[in-house]
């Protein structure tokens, strides 16, 4: 059975996480809007948890920083979506 976790993300304006109607392509685009740095932690718990931020970070047992993404940077993150829409023949199982 999968655990649950989600991905959170925040800059000096804002915050957001992963859920069941925001995938992480999604997240990263929403993150990346106002051109400000932002930083992602995978958490492992489910996005609707209950938990406290400490200087713009989860206060979570487990939570691990995933690194800070540069505005410039994002651009070049791929997505599964993505990979998906660049190949040729797609992805097969």
């Amino acid at each position: 059975m999968n655990k649950p976790f989600h991905i959170y993300g925040s800059s000096v304006a804002t915050w957001a996480t992963t859920t069941d109607q925001r995938d992480l392509g999604a997240l990263l685009k929403r993150l990346g809007a106002d051109g400000l740095p932002y930083s992602l932690w995978y958490v492992p718990l489910a996005h609707n948890a209950t938990y406290e931020i400490k200087r713009y970070a989860p206060d979570v047992e487990g939570a691990i920083f995933l690194g800070t993404i540069q505005p410039e940077q994002a651009k070049r993150i791929k997505t599964l979506a993505d990979l998906e829409a660049e190949s040729t023949d797609g992805f097969r199982n």
